[in-house]
């Protein structure tokens, strides 16, 4: 008799999806992401805004014979699809807050004067004090001095 074989069961807990953050997003294209679960990294994924708010996109490769692309990896079920996109969604908003802290960092920062800046400034303070000094007489003059 063949046994009957059981569907893995799916464990949302143990997926984890970091969100990457694109410098200008590509169209829809927001961001890449890397899903992880149980010990094994899928990387590449693409983190979109749709009309229905933020989806991941499968990673592709380029198909030269198609002229297109295809894809590498298959999500199968629905339920795995909507937990992608729940862990996308908050792995999105992680990131994006991540950033807005790291800008407000920065905004306190002491801001710094260039070296270029800081170059001009020493020899502003350079020329002040050579000129606040009293001038020198030469060697020459004072023997001519001395004579008289």
């Amino acid at each position: 008799m063949a046994e009957e074989q059981k569907a893995p069961v799916f464990d949302p807990e143990a997926l984890q999806v970091d969100v990457r953050l694109l410098g200008t997003p590509q169209g829809k294209l927001i961001g890449l992401a890397t899903v992880e679960y149980h010990g094994f990294r899928m990387d590449n994924f693409k983190v979109f805004n749709g009309e229905n708010g933020l989806f991941l996109g499968e990673p592709t490769i380029r198909d030269t014979r198609s002229n297109g692309y295809v894809k590498t990896i298959h999500v199968r079920g629905e339920e795995l699809r909507n937990a992608l996109n729940q862990k996308a969604l908050e792995g999105y908003n992680a990131a994006v807050e991540k950033l807005v802290a790291r800008a407000a960092e920065a905004r306190s920062m002491e801001v710094k004067p260039s070296v270029k800046e800081q170059l001009a400034e020493g020899a502003r303070r350079a020329a002040r004090e050579n000129a606040a000094r009293p001038a020198t007489v030469k060697a020459h003059n004072r023997s001519k001095d001395a004579e008289l």
